[in-house]
């Protein structure tokens, strides 16, 4: 399986650099992370630039998975079986992460599916650590091992 993350924002020389590798390495998926980062400083602008950004790597036929607070709240079991289902029919899955001051509605608009980790608020490197766990247990889950429990 082949997945794309598309994130806000660059994690090299931060705590999270050793866990992102960590769980890169472990999932023997393909996963290819592209960052985006604005040179803009903050504000309304800062955001849009961060959306265009962000819309600007996806293609057409990408389906999209947003990591969106009001999302759906998915199990991680209901998250493998939507992946095995897209690989199975070929598509481009792209998860897109963005960055502290969220995203706009265009982004919003483009997901095909927009999924939250609860109800809380986690800073967005974290989220990519998150996602890329969750990921790892979605591998393990297609794979028959037992770390998903």
């Amino acid at each position: 399986m082949r997945i794309k993350i598309i994130a806000v924002g660059k994690a090299k020389n931060n705590l999270y650099e050793p866990l992102i590798k960590e769980y890169l390495k472990r999932n023997k998926w393909q996963i290819e992370i592209i960052e985006v980062e604005s040179k803009l400083k903050s504000g309304s602008t800062k955001l849009k630039d961060e959306s265009s950004l962000l819309l600007s790597k996806l293609s057409h036929d990408d389906y999209v998975i947003l990591l969106d607070l009001n999302g759906r709240n998915l199990s991680t079991e209901q998250v493998s079986i939507k992946l095995q289902r897209l690989a199975q029919d070929n598509r481009e899955i792209v998860f897109i992460i963005g960055g502290s001051d969220g995203f706009t509605n265009q982004v919003a608009e483009r997901a095909d599916l927009r999924i939250a980790f609860g109800q809380i608020t986690l800073p967005h490197m974290l989220a990519r650590v998150v996602l890329l766990e969750q990921l790892y247990r979605c591998w393990t889950i297609e794979q028959g091992k037992k770390y998903h429990k």
